[in-house]
Formats: C-alpha cells, structure tokens, sequence
C-alpha cells in the first residue's frame, strides 16, 4: 500500500486484464479517468467502482522505485501540470513525455499489512467456493471444525462458522474475526470493539471494503458474508457459505449481481469492520 503526498494512503488490487485500480483507503473510492476523456489536460478524479476502463490503470516501473501510471481507457498518463511540485497543482492526464512529471514514487506504509491480509482470508473464502453439505444437512467441513466433531441436522446453520474457520486457518481468528456460529453475536462482538458500520438503509454512509464481513438482516440477524472489493454499480461483492443451490445442496457461493445485495437495501444490516 503506497502513500501518495496528495491522495494519501492507496491500494493498488491487480485485476483479471493486468491493470489495477487503485482505491483510497478513506473513502474506498477510485482513482478514475473523468468522464474517460481522451484530450490532454482531463482531470483525474475518485469515484466510485464502476468497472469501467477509465478505472483501470497500468503500472509500470522506470527504475529507482519509480512507476508511471496510465489509463486503459485512452492510454494517456497521470501528470503533475507544467511539472510543478507545489501543494495544489493540478494532477492530470497526458500523453507520454518522458518527463519527471509523471513518474511516481509508491512507498510502501505499516498498513501493508493489514491490506494484504484482509486480501489473502478473501482469497482463500473465493477458494472454498463450491464446497458444502448434502441437500441442507449442514455436515460440513467448516461445522466439523467449529464444534470439534461433526454434526448434521438442524440448528447448525454455518454461514458464520464458514466466516470463523476461514480467518481460523489465516491466524486471525478472535483478533479480527471472532470464533462464533451466531451473526448475532459477531454484530455485537464487532460492536463492542467500535468495529462495525451501519448500511446505508439504516442511516450509515459507509462503503465496503475488501476483508470487511457484511451482515444481512430480514427481522433478525439471519445471514453473514465476506466482502471481496468494493461495491460495483451498488452491488456487493461477497463470497457466502451456506447458500442454497440448484442441485439442492448448501454451498459456498460468490456473489457480484444480486438483488438483495445492495447498499441501499433493507437486507443489509451493517458491517464488521476487522482490524486484520
């Protein structure tokens, strides 16, 4: 996670065409192209993920920690206007020039850490996708785990033990993410800690993030997943465990487009914000 003077602290999250986008930790928001403008002189702006090509960024080393940053969108690079180093210039788009003006200095901080773990327990959750019970029997490997034996019937929903064993086998378990089967629980364990976020149906204006845990509610606290990246277009990113399936079996399931899945919906209670 690089420092930037100006923008202050980034992450940079390597995408499946090669290029990154890069995200402001404060605002979770991202370093975008306006407008996806093409001329000489367009502005550079944060925005929300709209998983367009103005949002996608090569990064190119030039030596000496030095990186030039340019656009998929027209492939014109970050620019600091007239080269000048002074508090408020202007930072835009330009074409190639071979100058100091758009070479880069990304500086890896103590948050680093933090970053990188929150982005190797959402790696492995994206590795469990597929795994699950027989028909909603709930014998599965992560209730095995949590109750030291295994187990079938009901009363042993485990879409939270899912969440426990995953940060388990990350070695952050109680430390970021607690060892329970009840969403109830970690809502209040995430309370406790001043580590939890309203959605935005119930009066917050946070935005997800990637290793974040969101909580859904319909009544009472009745569901939990792992978020993946930020929002697209409003829709969360998450991977869930104990998700019904076509086959009639209850596995862990990734979601990207789902209606319920919003930030504005009633569904989505609020999020655990773990300090990984």
């Amino acid at each position: 996670m690089p420092r930037c003077s100006a923008a202050g602290y980034l992450t940079f999250t390597k995408q499946a065409d090669g290029y990154y986008t890069i995200s402001n930790v404060n605002s979770n928001k991202l370093l975008d192209c306006f407008g996806a403008g093409k001329a000489n002189g367009t502005n550079v702006q944060q925005y929300a993920s709209n998983n367009t090509s103005a949002q996608r960024w090569k990064v190119t080393s030039v030596g000496n920690g030095y990186y030039t940053l340019s656009c998929k969108c027209n492939g014109l690079f970050i620019d600091a206007a007239g080269g000048i180093g002074a508090n408020g210039t202007n930072i835009q788009m330009y074409a190639a020039n071979g100058t100091l003006a758009q070479r880069w200095k990304l500086v890896p901080t103590n948050a680093s850490s933090q970053s990188n773990t929150a982005q190797k327990i959402v790696d492995f959750e994206l590795s469990q996708i597929g795994i699950g019970d027989y028909k909603g029997n709930n014998n599965v490997i992560y209730n095995t785990w949590y109750y030291g034996r295994a187990v079938s019937g009901n009363g042993y929903a485990w879409c939270m033990a899912f969440q426990s064993y995953c940060a388990n086998q990350m070695g952050v378990l109680n430390s970021a993410i607690p060892k329970t089967a009840s969403c109830a629980e970690a809502v209040k364990w995430y309370k406790n800690k001043g580590h939890f976020q309203a959605g935005q149906y119930y009066g917050g204006s946070y935005t997800p993030k990637a290793g974040d845990l969101v909580f859904y509610y319909n009544g009472s606290f009745c569901h939990v997943g792992m978020i993946t990246s930020a929002p697209v277009n409003a829709y969360l990113q998450t991977v869930e465990g104990n998700i019904i399936c076509s086959d009639g079996n209850y596995k862990v399931v990734q979601f990207t487009k789902n209606n319920k899945r919003t930030v504005n919906s009633s569904y989505v209670y609020g999020y655990g914000t773990p300090a990984y």
